[in-house]
């Protein structure tokens, strides 16, 4: 009886465990809930993983940073014996995936050529091409055919034999050419020549078979293979070129340069003062008028300059004389010009200030005011 009994005991105390992972999967690195199912009445928990790590818990977390088998060992600890339980588990490795593409910028609907290099035993490539199609391959290459302009978000996912998977992601481009251009001079006398340059931006294994220039002028379009053409203005006036490019593959863009004018000599100038002499407190209020003249560039004496399209202007300057010269100017033709000078009297009234860290609240004023100062009232704000 006593060894029936003993056996008896013996069989209802079996060590056993389960394990899982979140995604059902066992890829590199894989974290694995291991959950032990010991019958019986365990009073204690010894776990290998066989990675060099363990664990005393009866429901540990392990993380196997690295593909490969492993033999996991539970030993249950009973009151008067023990009992052992070992499982193989395997790690597979981590797989890895990348799109290639013949082009990734087309300049016009149509069909681009994909390519999925990926390591591992692939057994399935899903295919997302951002927009709305989706498509699943045995094989690594896939073409797509893109029926409107826009930027796609194309995502690849591939699927490993063990469920290992692997991601990557790019963006392809279906968009005309972008033109940029510059031109100069962009005003001045005529006749004018122009010199007009445009820069495209194009698919790779694309090229510009023809650049077409629209002057404004009303002179006939020309059309170039090079990306630049000089062109001369005979008639006074404001222009808006324009180039229109096409490609090899027939796509096409166009481009307005900044609007440019060109014109003749203004002629009549008359320029004055208001009044030649001023007190430093005021303005000087300066005229000049002149046939054709849509702009007037100044030089006001004292170093400093301005270009202004109306026929009066305001200065205000140091106590002094200041000779003024004024050229009128006809979409950046100049005419003639004309001086003339400029004096100021009187006073004109300044001051700076400054504190110490000593004592914030005082301050000292230092009159900086021009000219012969016959009288100097101080009001410093506080009554």
């Amino acid at each position: 009886i006593y060894f029936f009994s003993y056996s008896l005991i013996a069989k209802s105390q079996t060590a056993d465990f389960t394990y899982a992972t979140s995604s059902g999967l066992f890829c590199n690195p894989s974290t694995i809930q291991f959950t032990q199912t010991a019958t019986g009445n365990p009073r204690g928990f010894v776990w290998i993983f066989g990675n060099g790590s363990g664990s005393n818990q009866p429901n540990p977390v392990m993380t196997f940073n690295n593909a490969g088998s492993y033999n996991v060992k539970l030993i249950i600890i009973y009151g008067q014996t023990t009992s052992v339980v070992t499982k193989t588990i395997v790690i597979h490795p981590s797989i890895t995936a990348s799109i290639g593409y013949d082009r990734n910028y087309i300049c016009k609907p149509g069909a681009i050529n994909f390519t999925a290099a990926s390591s591992g035993n692939i057994n399935t490539y899903n295919w997302d091409f951002g927009d709305g199609s989706t498509a699943s391959t045995v094989g690594n290459t896939i073409t797509h055919n893109f029926a409107s302009q826009g930027a796609y978000n194309v995502n690849l996912l591939a699927t490993d034999v063990s469920g290992c998977s692997a991601s990557d992601k790019t963006v392809i481009t279906v968009k005309s050419p972008s033109i940029t251009g510059t031109v100069s001079p962009t005003s001045g006398c005529v006749p004018a020549n122009a010199s007009l340059n445009a820069t495209a931006t194009i698919p790779a294994g694309s090229s510009i078979t023809n650049y077409l220039w629209n002057f404004g002028d009303g002179s006939p379009a020309v059309s170039t293979i090079a990306n630049n053409k000089s062109h001369t203005y005979n008639t006074t006036g404001n222009y808006s070129p324009m180039v229109t490019i096409t490609t090899s593959e027939g796509c096409t863009n166009s481009y307005s340069f900044t609007e440019i004018g060109f014109g003749t000599p203004p002629t009549n100038l008359i320029a004055y003062p208001v009044k030649s002499t001023i007190c430093g407190s005021e303005q000087a209020e300066l005229v000049a008028k002149a046939t054709n003249a849509n702009n007037y560039y100044w030089d006001f004496g004292d170093g400093s300059h301005r270009n202004i399209s109306d026929t009066i202007v305001k200065h205000k300057y140091s106590l002094g004389v200041n000779n003024i010269l004024v050229t009128p100017q006809y979409n950046g033709c100049p005419g003639s010009s004309a001086a003339f000078p400029v004096n100021v009297v009187g006073v004109i009234a300044g001051f700076i200030y400054s504190n110490s860290c000593t004592d914030k609240t005082t301050f000292i004023f230092t009159n900086k005011s021009q000219g012969k100062l016959s009288t100097v009232i101080w009001d410093f704000g506080d009554g």
